[in-house]
């Protein structure tokens, strides 16, 4: 049983900001786009950059059948407005929908894990033998889209490319619409 515990304390660890608070989080939702005031941090230098989205695709085990050993579990693409910011001086027009589309392809890559584990992860025994190694293939291709996606567009400077991305980035979601729910009763 210790495993089963693992992801909660790993979660709970990683959501401590390093002066031991609880960092604040955005759970993405279909509805709500981000706006600059989710843009709490504190900018730092950058060459590149005049703005940083800090997201992750977060999981959690909401439940255990005792009897069967079935599992129930949250994936989460989670945005932290208090480690995301902006240049205020150096933000053009595309800057917001750029970084909203690293925040949709944390969805996007959200759900295509709720579908893995719909298929492939529903007992304990599945998670134990599958799940590392599964979300880290997983993560290693949502990072890989997330830096091609800044390439790209040319860190959200390419109009042309950045609308591209866009429509790649909602057919991705669209294409997942059935694993949208996360998947834990309340």
């Amino acid at each position: 049983m210790r495993i089963i515990y693992w992801p909660l304390i790993l979660l709970l660890v990683l959501t401590k900001t390093v002066d031991g608070q609880i960092a604040r989080k955005i759970v993405w939702e279909k509805s709500r786009l981000l706006t600059w005031a989710d843009f709490a941090g504190q900018p730092y230098d950058s060459a590149l950059a005049v703005a940083a989205t800090f997201c992750s695709i977060e999981t959690l085990i909401c439940k255990q059948n005792f009897w069967t050993g079935r599992i129930t579990m949250k994936v989460e693409a989670t945005f932290y407005p208090d480690t995301s910011w902006y240049l205020t001086s150096e933000i053009h027009g595309l800057t917001l929908r750029h970084e909203q589309g690293h925040f949709d392809i944390a969805e996007w890559f959200s759900r295509k894990l709720r579908k893995i584990i719909k298929d492939e992860i529903k007992f304990v025994k599945d998670y134990n033998q599958k799940f590392s190694a599964t979300y880290g293939k997983l993560y290693q291709e949502y990072f890989t889209m997330q830096k091609r996606y800044e390439t790209e567009t040319k860190y959200g400077t390419d109009s042309g490319r950045q609308v591209m991305w866009e429509n790649t980035i909602r057919n991705g979601l669209t294409s997942f619409d059935t694993y949208i729910n996360n998947g834990c009763p309340n």
